[in-house]
């Protein structure tokens, strides 16, 4: 296994904008901390440390000292598309080419020749997976067990993932939404209810049971009887929404192609490049264990190499005035 360690100098730039710090990661000519800056996915793991997908493999950021990790190291594919870390701490990284799992030793790659997009685990551990052109799949750690359309509605292409307090899956597609419940698939699409659109990228729940669908015509709120629409008229700073987190104190933060919006269930507050933002085209947003966010920006390519994107991140104690 092969760790690139990159030490941390002085290419963390501070910008002070509006009385609040925000703190930039981005790949440099000079000394790397990102491997790239095409950041698809970051995940959180139990020491507070980050893991960040690129389209040219893993950074992992301890706080102090940065390490890469790319097919050399044991990843299947160095294009990560998504990360999601279980109770033990092990990684599973969803990637173009199929999955990786890795416990800190050891890499055990599953589903050879798979794009996979969207992964989350349950309350006993299963995991699932959306698989492009397959459908869902769990793995219990042992078994593996395959949801193609004929079990539901659609099943193409899986977006999104997202688990209620009750164990229900809510799965985020192309063609809508489908929710299964252990035994029954029920499918939910803009023809026949108040979904914005039937292309979701991301799926939150929020501490009463909300569902939240984000698409790209704005973002649907489902309380399991009712719906609601929001767009860009009521608040949000863009229609195309990326991304979706709820932090400790219920406010709502959505990434668009425009910023980030900010809703505290009444109000909305948006933050972009004006701010502190490395850019307006939000790809992914975490929230780790201090309340900071953790933005992922998308970049320009241009056939060569990729430029303008990178990690922001925000400490939320300076955001106090604003919500």
């Amino acid at each position: 296994m092969k760790i690139k360690l990159l030490i941390l100098f002085s290419i963390v730039l501070s910008i002070s904008a509006k009385g609040q710090k925000w703190t930039n990661y981005t790949m440099t000519n000079t000394s790397t901390q990102l491997c790239n800056n095409s950041v698809n996915a970051i995940a959180i793991d139990n020491d507070n440390s980050l893991w960040f997908g690129t389209l040219a493999g893993v950074s992992h950021f301890d706080g102090l000292h940065w390490y890469t990790f790319t097919k050399d190291s044991g990843l299947i594919s160095d294009t990560i598309n998504c990360i999601v870390i279980d109770k033990i701490g092990n990684k599973w990284f969803g990637t173009n080419n199929g999955l990786t799992e890795f416990d800190g030793k050891t890499w055990t790659s599953y589903l050879n020749d798979t794009s996979i997009h969207a992964m989350a685990i349950d309350s006993l551990g299963n995991k699932w997976f959306g698989v492009d052109g397959v459908g869902v799949m769990r793995f219990d750690g042992t078994h593996w067990t395959t949801f193609k359309a004929s079990d539901s509605t659609f099943f193409n292409n899986i977006t999104s993932i997202a688990i209620d307090t009750r164990g229900t899956k809510w799965f985020g597609t192309s063609s809508g939404v489908s929710k299964f419940d252990g035994t029954n698939w029920t499918t939910y699409k803009a023809t026949d209810s108040t979904l914005n659109s039937n292309n979701i990228s991301s799926i939150a729940v929020d501490n009463k049971g909300n569902k939240w669908f984000g698409t790209d015509s704005g973002v649907s709120k489902f309380d399991s009887i009712h719906w609601t629409a929001f767009k860009q008229k009521d608040g949000l700073s863009n229609n195309i929404i990326s991304s979706i987190v709820i932090d400790n104190q219920g406010n709502i933060w959505f990434g668009t192609y425009s910023g980030v919006s900010m809703y505290d269930g009444k109000s909305w507050t948006t933050y972009t490049s004006n701010d502190g933002l490395i850019n307006n085209q939000i790809v992914t947003i975490v929230i780790d264990k201090q309340g900071n966010k953790w933005f992922a920006c998308q970049s320009a390519f241009d056939g060569v190499d990729n430029t303008g994107g990178g990690v922001s991140k925000f400490d939320g104690v300076h955001w106090t005035s604003f919500y």
